[in-house]
């Protein structure tokens, strides 16, 4: 099912919240100053997490406390680039429909989004209502 959605995606223009230009669609089969995977999860290895909850090849996901969320997205962008939805704006319905299989985004949300090197790269930032904890996903599907 995400693949008929990814699909759909490519197809289309891929609207972000904000203006989009051709790198914020991040789909390329070139990355430019980038960091590689590998790389992006070492990075994250160096961070202490409040939790980590899973560490598998397709979902990596953890609890951050909110002084982290700076940290973690720099590691996020250096390689997704910007994110396709940042927090406090209605999720688009090509974000929505991208999402949906890995529980979906809401306003107060942030997803990332790469198709790169044959694989699908998804990041979900998603705060806790106490305020002071956020759960991010990273998944993988190739």
């Amino acid at each position: 099912m995400i693949k008929t959605i990814i699909s759909k995606i490519k197809k289309s223009l891929f609207k972000c919240e904000t203006a989009p230009s051709q790198s914020q669609t991040n789909d390329s089969s070139e990355k430019l100053d980038k960091s590689s995977y590998p790389e992006l999860l070492d990075k994250l290895s160096k961070i202490h997490f409040e939790e980590k909850r899973n560490d598998s090849p397709h979902l990596y996901e953890f609890v951050i406390i909110k002084e982290q969320l700076d940290q973690v997205k720099s590691c996020m962008e250096s390689f997704f680039g910007p994110a396709i939805k940042i927090e406090n704006q209605n999720p688009s319905r090509q974000t929505t429909d991208l999402t949906k299989s890995h529980g979906g985004i809401r306003k107060e949300q942030s997803c990332y989004f790469l198709n790169y090197d044959g694989n699908e790269y998804l990041a979900l930032f998603w705060p806790w209502s106490d305020g002071k904890r956020i759960t991010v996903k990273l998944i993988v599907t190739e």
